[in-house]
């Protein structure tokens, strides 16, 4: 665990950036997820019984009060995600491109369903700056705050029991 907390800290360190005056633009709207169950089993890992399979995984955006299916077929993921291994700490991690479109508050709201489980809603407090750059800047999971830029500057990464 402690291998891949240095990898998402890295991966988050080329990704962020704090200052509002920046020469280029740069999105840094993912959070990265590895999904187990009770028993500390990877569900990610199509290996492992009872694992999410990546067709039973559907992303959505509140736009506007709607829910919308993240569903861009010409990107290189087209649902929005990727699942990859860390193969430093061993399990299977998910890569979710959340969503950019906020409310008045400075909310955006991406919402994750997976077939026959819990639906795991996030809701980032996203950052806009002038030159067109955005990044999340704090993360709240079942309406508490579990990653905050400000507190935390390693990558934002969660682990979700379901």
């Amino acid at each position: 665990m402690k291998q891949l907390m240095i990898l998402l800290i890295s991966l988050s360190c080329l990704t962020g950036c704090k200052e509002d005056d920046t020469d280029g633009i740069f999105v840094s709207m993912n959070v990265f997820l590895s999904i187990k169950n009770n028993s500390d089993t990877d569900l990610l890992n199509p290996a492992n019984e009872n694992s999410i399979s990546l067709n039973d995984i559907f992303v959505y955006y509140l736009i506007d009060g709607d829910e919308m299916l993240f569903n861009e077929p010409l990107l290189d993921y087209p649902k929005g995600f990727v699942i990859e291994l860390d193969q430093s700490a061993g399990i299977y991690v998910m890569d979710l491109f959340t969503s950019e479109h906020t409310n008045s508050d400075g909310i955006a709201t991406t919402i994750v369903k997976i077939e026959g489980r819990d639906s795991i809603r996030l809701d980032c407090e996203v950052k806009k700056y002038s030159n067109g750059s955005m990044q999340v800047v704090s993360v709240l999971y079942q309406n508490e705050l579990v990653w905050d830029n400000d507190r935390d500057k390693s990558s934002r990464y969660l682990e979700i029991v379901l």
